[in-house]
């Protein structure tokens, strides 16, 4: 019988590590999330999917999608790093959430979060800005729904923005 062989690995060995958070505090061990997905690209308003086991379809209970954390309204952060160094990759708000049978075993709660600037797309609004620059224009629009923005000034001023 052949001795045992490791093959050995290049480079350090690390462990991916994500903490989520609803509205400031990390979601209890009890809660088994399955995956999560970040989506952000130029253009658009950033938005992630967390997928978490919940509940047993055949005694139609769902904990999890009663529990009062995943209520739409929220405030969601997910940070993910190597070996508990994390660093935020989202923050948004929860906007919904579905429950997916599957064929076998558990349910599957989806929660369905977006960037708090998602708020702003919801309704048309217009706005005139008098004597201003470019910079303050768009910083009390953004201002408007809780979002700052950090950039530099610009110095032309306008008459009617």
């Amino acid at each position: 019988m052949p001795a045992p062989h490791t093959v050995p690995s290049r480079g350090t060995k690390d462990v991916a590590t994500f903490t989520i958070k609803v509205n400031g505090e990390a979601l209890p061990k009890t809660v088994e999330v399955s995956t999560f997905t970040t989506f952000k690209s130029i253009g658009r308003i950033p938005f992630s999917r967390i997928e978490i086991l919940d509940g047993d379809p055949a005694a139609q209970n769902f904990p999890q999608s009663e529990n009062a954390l995943f209520t739409p309204g929220n405030e969601v952060e997910i940070l993910a790093g190597y070996r508990n160094q994390e660093d935020s990759i989202f923050k948004g708000v929860i906007v919904g959430q579905k429950i997916r049978l599957r064929k076998r075993g558990r349910g599957l709660l989806t929660v369905l979060c977006r960037h708090a600037l998602y708020v702003a797309t919801l309704t048309e609004k217009s706005s005139t800005y008098l004597d201003g620059t470019d910079s303050d224009a768009i910083s009390t629009a953004l201002g408007s729904y809780g979002i700052s923005l950090t950039a530099e000034s610009t110095n032309v001023t306008h008459e009617r923005l």
